[in-house]
């Protein structure tokens, strides 16, 4: 296990695997998982991906759940985004999405991301904020 906490709202774990030369990283959120290298990589990276292509000329997004990451980094790839905001509800969630650096393209180090620790709900409800793109990645219920 390379991390565990136990938070006000949930356990957060990630494990690891090695498949050859490879190591597999898996963030786990009450025991489901969330995010990883491996069986979901296509859909973390398409959702930052898809909609960037859509509305190309976006300077501003907003990424409700940050997972591993991958998503934020995916968004940060586009050279017209100035911003983005990430806001998840789990601190430890943040804590092992640095686990995830080597995958997310060290998106948590980046200028242009900003990480809001806060339900998405009430963040959209008291922010100032317009939006080019918003991408919704919430665990499963």
């Amino acid at each position: 296990m390379k991390y565990h906490r136990d938070g006000a709202g949930a356990t957060v774990c990630v494990t690891s695997w090695r498949e050859g030369d490879t190591e597999h990283l898996a963030l786990k959120v009450n025991g489901k998982p969330d995010a990883g290298t491996k069986a979901d990589v296509s859909t973390q990276l398409l959702l930052g991906h898809l909609p960037l292509l859509l509305r190309p000329d976006s300077q501003r997004a907003l990424v409700i759940g940050l997972g591993s990451g991958m998503t934020c980094g995916a968004v940060l790839q586009h050279s017209p985004i100035q911003q983005v905001d990430a806001v998840e509800i789990s601190p430890e969630v943040v804590e092992a999405a640095r686990l995830f650096s080597a995958h997310n393209h060290d998106a948590l180090n980046s200028p242009r991301l900003r990480v809001i620790v806060e339900d998405a709900k009430s963040f959209l409800a008291i922010t100032g904020h317009a939006y080019d793109v918003i991408i919704s990645e919430p665990s499963n219920p």
